[in-house]
């Protein structure tokens, strides 16, 4: 080839490239876009979560002792009255050695209070008969007396002034015998409280019991002492002697003041053993602490007859389920009340699942849910909507939920679960595929085409399904740009390519 015509066809071709460039260079590019349109959506949440029984429960121990043996461990499955924990019974032994103890003291000490009422009432009745023969056979002596005197004597001052003194004495004696029988009453009052109801030891209680006895004593002695004083004025009154009494009248008469100072005697002997016999009875006359506290110890008997009952039969399962967790083990002591054992009840099953701050305000209680467990799809209802927030393991706070599974099948408590709660959905409203928005500091947006080229357009997010978001803040219609790399034709002279969505 000829040297000019080669430089020719490399210059052509020069030409041809140059205008190829051209072409490519100043030609728009073309973006994807579909256009907004109002449709139904209908929205899910999908998580995983955890199997659980329906509820948790605590078992507590039924008595206190020592667990002999422990039938559980976790895991198990077990049914209402299935035996979880036995006890050694030596405690409720003690406690039944003890109470029995009680009841026996406090019979003995119920019969001999009993028995000391009936001889005090006896002593009383004795004395009551003593006194009223006594009396009789005082005035039968007295009339005697006064009739032979009033025969022989004649009436003078010296006399009358006599008897006069005499029955001062008598008063004065009566008024000191009143004042001893208040003390009396007293120190048998405190008798009987610190008897029956004092909390002291036992050495100090019984000296005060014994202090007191003494006292009471004294008083009794004071009493029965002032009686003998009044008994003899009494018999010195009688005794006034008048000048002119024949030897016979005069031996008559001091046979009858013998008979007088003996029935006095007999008559203070007797009224001293009623007071006394009255006041031990007063003592001891009120039962109900004694009884009360008869049927304290009897009703602790039964309780500690029953507690080995309780020992015996061990504790048993409250309902069908799992074993979560064993709290005690054999040669432990337990108090009654302590936990022994977490379980889960079988009756139905759940799946517990964390939900994060943003999808929580969409779940409603009683919306329906997919699960699958392994393999196996089941249906579900939201039941419960935990109102305080947990930390998952990445230390974030979520809301926690529960969707009740609808199966009879028995699971195995723990195991994943993946979850897809079917959220409320919306009709006929806008919307734009899900690809198509995006969300920065200042919210969701999508890009729009319009007269060639792309803009940015902010837009209020409503519920989103699989596939479409619902959005305010567009026209129906709209051409949304469709473009992974959208942000890149901002502002720039495009075309569109209208594609279905």
């Amino acid at each position: 080839m000829k040297k000019g015509l080669k430089a020719a066809i490399i210059a052509a071709v020069c030409v041809v490239g140059a205008g190829s460039g051209a072409y490519c260079l100043f030609t728009p590019d073309t973006v994807n876009v579909v256009i907004a349109e109002k449709t139904d959506i209908s929205p899910v949440l999908s998580g995983i979560g955890k199997i659980e029984g329906s509820r948790r429960v605590t078992v507590y121990s039924d008595v206190d002792g020592f667990v002999s043996e422990r039938f559980i461990v976790a895991g198990d499955r077990v049914k209402t009255g299935d035996v979880l924990i036995g006890y050694r019974d030596d405690t409720q032994q003690k406690l039944i050695a003890a109470a029995e103890t009680d009841v026996k003291y406090s019979k003995k000490t119920l019969d001999d209070i009993n028995a000391l009422r009936t001889e005090y009432q006896n002593a009383v009745n004795t004395a009551n008969a003593q006194i009223a023969d006594c009396e009789k056979r005082y005035s039968e002596i007295e009339s005697q007396i006064r009739t032979l005197t009033s025969d022989n004597y004649s009436t003078e001052y010296s006399q009358a002034a006599q008897r006069n003194t005499n029955d001062t004495d008598i008063t004065a004696l009566e008024l000191q015998i009143q004042n001893k029988q208040t003390e009396l009453s007293k120190a048998e009052l405190e008798f009987k409280e610190i008897e029956l109801l004092g909390t002291d030891d036992t050495e100090t209680l019984q000296t005060k019991l014994s202090s007191l006895t003494e006292r009471i004593r004294g008083y009794q002695s004071d009493i029965s002492a002032l009686n003998e004083q009044i008994a003899k004025l009494q018999s010195d009154s009688l005794a006034i002697s008048s000048e002119g009494m024949k030897p016979d009248t005069y031996s008559q008469y001091l046979s009858l003041q013998n008979d007088l100072e003996a029935v006095m005697r007999k008559w203070t002997d007797a009224k001293t053993q009623k007071e006394t016999a009255q006041s031990m009875l007063s003592a001891y006359n009120t039962l109900g602490a004694y009884e009360q506290q008869l049927a304290q110890d009897e009703l602790s008997l039964s309780y500690a007859e029953n507690e080995l009952e309780k020992s015996k039969a061990g504790t048993s399962a409250p309902v069908d389920g799992i074993i979560t967790e064993c709290l005690v083990d054999a040669g432990a002591y337990v108090d009654k009340g302590t936990p022994v054992a977490e379980m889960q009840s079988d009756d139905s099953y759940k799946v517990r699942m964390m939900i994060s701050k943003y999808d929580i305000p969409s779940v409603k209680l009683g919306q329906d849910a997919d699960i699958n467990v392994g393999n196996k799809q089941y249906s579900g209802k939201v039941s419960k909507i935990d109102q305080m927030a947990e930390t998952d393991i990445s230390g974030k706070a979520k809301a926690s939920i529960e969707i009740l599974i609808d199966s009879d099948e028995a699971f195995i408590i723990g195991l994943d679960a993946d979850v897809t709660i079917h959220l409320e959905s919306a009709e006929d409203v806008l919307a734009v595929p899900t690809s198509c928005l995006y969300t920065d500091d200042e919210g969701s947006y999508v890009y729009i085409y319009g007269n060639g080229t792309v803009e940015k357009a902010y837009v209020d997010v409503g519920k989103k399904d699989s596939k479409f978001a619902q959005v305010e803040g567009i026209g129906e219609g709209a051409h949304i740009v469709s473009e992974p790399s959208a942000d890149n034709y901002v502002d720039q002279k495009v075309k569109e390519k209208i594609i279905k969505k």
